[in-house]
């Protein structure tokens, strides 16, 4: 998988949701810091920028660690 990764050669089954597509190709870039959530915020890459992707849309992250 690391190999596929590297040479971009992974592809996704037929009716995969196309916002989890983007979000996993974003993530899964060759360079950690051209990463979705893995750069900085400066650039948008940050854990903010993650956290507003669509696939996330509908979630309250403040609540997820609340009892």
């Amino acid at each position: 998988m690391f190999q596929k990764i590297i040479e971009v050669n992974y592809s996704y089954p037929e009716g995969f949701d196309a916002d989890a597509k983007d979000l996993i190709s974003r993530m899964l870039k060759f360079e950690p810091f051209d990463r979705l959530g893995a750069g900085s915020d400066k650039v948008g890459l940050g854990y903010e920028a993650l956290k507003a992707h669509k696939f996330f849309n509908g979630i309250n992250f403040n609540s997820l660690f609340s009892s």
